[in-house]
């Protein structure tokens, strides 16, 4: 089992979503 693995992919998804809702709330947001 790779565990490590997995825990590298769930990061990495995780600051794909940060990333996703920074863009949609500047995109809400005038400015």
């Amino acid at each position: 089992m790779n565990t490590t693995g997995t825990i590298t992919m769930s990061m990495r998804e995780l600051d794909r979503l940060k990333v996703i809702q920074a863009v949609a709330g500047r995109r809400l947001k005038p400015g």
